[in-house]
């Protein structure tokens, strides 16, 4: 099934995978950039309501962008990467689960320097992901 794709639908994989993956990292790094920035500007009643309203905007969008990056990402490591390189797509694939795992954490952090930490590291393995699928592309 996944071979008979004609090559318009791999470039729609493609998009999709990239889209979902930019979406991602870039809600992530606007959050980690701009969050202190109201910590700082705004008093802690203020601040609170604000992050939390993001926070439920970016679980949504997380509920459509990490499936999508998964399936896009399991339908085109079975396409187009050589066998050769299957211990890079397992290496993003525990990648992926190690920052599923830390956006759990995050929600059942209980200080803001454990928040803060989850998402710093969220976001470097984001990209760690994003640089591994290069490689991988290279194929």
């Amino acid at each position: 099934m996944v071979s008979r794709l004609s090559g318009a639908m791999w470039t729609l994989v493609r998009f999709l995978h990239l889209t979902a993956a930019a979406v991602w990292v870039g809600l992530q790094a606007a959050l980690f950039l701009f969050v202190p920035l109201l910590r700082r500007a705004l008093p802690p009643e203020q601040v609170r309501p604000i992050v939390r309203g993001i926070g439920k905007r970016l679980a949504l969008v997380s509920a459509v962008a990490v499936p999508m990056l998964l399936a896009t990402g399991a339908a085109l490591a079975a396409h187009e990467v050589p066998s050769s390189r299957s211990g890079w797509v397992i290496a993003k694939v525990a990648i992926l689960v190690a920052v599923a795992a830390l956006l759990g954490g995050h929600a059942l952090a209980r200080t803001p320097r454990q928040r803060i930490a989850a998402s710093a590291l969220m976001l470097v393995l984001s990209l760690v992901a994003i640089a591994v699928g290069a490689y991988l592309a290279e194929a």
